[in-house]
């Protein structure tokens, strides 16, 4: 069994958070299929893609995976949305009752889903984003969202006995938030929403609740997780060995599967850097799928593209014909297309998380080895498969105007990133590092 083990909802999260276990110096593998073998790995990170499905089946497949793969030496993270999308209150809820029926006494579970780093906070159990709060950002309405964003009233919600820890309590000292945290759990208190500002502040809860690890789990995004090897003792000396890029990265493909605002600007800036060639694909297309006129003409023109050994920005054409509710079944329809030109491919960065696990399930990629990070919640790997590749993924929210530019850059560089350093999210002092308004 790994020494840690993390379940996500979306193969972006997924990645992300296992670059918290890189950064501490243990070998990181993402898994897509908990369902096979699992490699051989101190840390791993496994993606069960519930985020598009219904509660009840999503709550039912982290009770699976956690009844058949945690053991009591390992620590369990349930990585989160940093803007709370998905069914993670339901699934948190699922998780801490499958915990007791592996024979453990109910556990409490800590609940921090800041990531400072990336411009999300949380205060009075209640997220912020570049300081305003999430309910009002795009995000909440492009998911189609309602109510404010607070912790304590979702996770209620989801049933669970839950209360705050605010960032006075936080701050007062490592021995008044564990005897704080004592009381709660001696209360039958089954879940802690926990402020954060700032790194210091995760770093304390990581600190503070990691003593205590028989009776808590813990529960949040990417910046949580980055402070627990640091407080679990986990840290490696050195940095993981230098791993080669597989060569040749003729050329990149860069695919935009998310509708998010920051991907499109994203997007469009990559374009008006004149470094690749654009392609953008209308979702009817995809609609229709293989064996029609349109569907060959799109095919005929992304292999055109390639094998002007350019590198190529796919994109789903934005308009009425685009319709969220369709992300998953166009997801696939763009893995299958992409999966057509594989060996067409040097590397590849793909935006969105769905769109990433699509695109990697049609070309037969069952885990990705991470190397780091090209920056904060950006994870650069190597997918493994018949014909290892450079992959970067990134969460369709996530990053600055100028993220894709540098992803790209990154792979083209034929360089690994710098790893983070462990417990911040950030890039080592002495390389190169530049922060984004997530």
């Amino acid at each position: 069994m790994p020494e840690i083990l993390i379940i996500a909802d979306d193969l972006s999260g997924a990645a992300d958070s296992g670059n918290s276990l890189v950064a501490a110096g243990l070998d990181t593998l993402v898994v897509l299929d908990s369902r096979g073998n699992l490699p051989d790995a101190a840390a791993l990170s496994l993606d069960l893609d519930t985020r598009r499905l219904p509660a009840e089946p999503a709550a039912a497949l982290h009770v699976d995976a956690v009844r058949r793969l945690r053991s009591p030496d390992t620590a369990l993270y349930k990585k989160i949305d940093s803007t709370l999308r998905g069914n993670w209150a339901v699934e948190t809820a699922a998780v801490h009752i499958a915990l007791a029926g592996n024979g453990h006494t109910l556990p409490m579970a800590m609940v921090a889903p800041a990531f400072p780093a990336a411009g999300r906070v949380t205060r009075r159990g209640r997220m912020y984003v570049n300081g305003t709060p999430l309910d009002e950002t795009e995000i909440w309405r492009h998911e189609g969202l309602t109510g404010p964003a607070d912790l304590r009233a979702l996770l209620r919600a989801a049933g669970l006995q839950t209360e705050l820890a605010d960032l006075n309590l936080i701050r007062r000292g490592d021995a008044v938030l564990r005897e704080a945290l004592r009381e709660w759990l001696d209360d039958g208190v089954e879940a802690l929403a926990c402020d954060a500002e700032t790194d210091a502040d995760l770093a304390t809860l990581a600190r503070v609740t990691t003593s205590l690890r028989e009776r808590v789990f813990w529960v949040g995004s990417a910046g949580f997780a980055y402070h627990l090897p640091g407080a679990l003792g986990l840290m490696r000396a050195g940095a993981l060995p230098d791993t080669a890029m597989p060569t040749p990265l003729d050329p990149v493909l860069i695919v935009v599967g998310s509708s998010s605002g920051v991907s499109q600007v994203q997007a469009e800036r990559l374009m008006e850097s004149g470094a690749v060639r654009g392609m953008a694909i209308d979702p009817h297309v995809l609609r229709i799928g293989p064996g029609t006129t349109e569907w060959g003409h799109a095919e005929q023109e992304l292999r055109e593209v390639l094998a002007s050994g350019d590198d190529v920005l796919l994109t789903m054409a934005t308009g009425p014909a685009l319709d969220r509710r369709d992300g998953h079944a166009l997801a696939v329809a763009l893995g299958r297309l992409v999966h057509e030109q594989a060996p067409r491919i040097g590397g590849l960065v793909i935006t969105g998380g769905e769109t990433a696990r699509a695109v990697l399930a049609a070309l037969g990629i069952g885990a990705i080895r991470l190397l780091g990070e090209v920056e904060p919640g950006v994870p650069l790997g190597i997918a493994q498969g018949d014909r290892p590749m450079p992959l970067i993924t990134k969460a369709g929210a996530f990053g600055s105007p100028d993220t894709l530019v540098r992803c790209r850059q990154r792979l083209r560089a034929q360089a690994l990133p710098p790893v983070a350093e462990a417990g911040t999210g950030r890039a080592a002092p002495h390389a190169p590092h530049h922060p984004g308004s997530h």
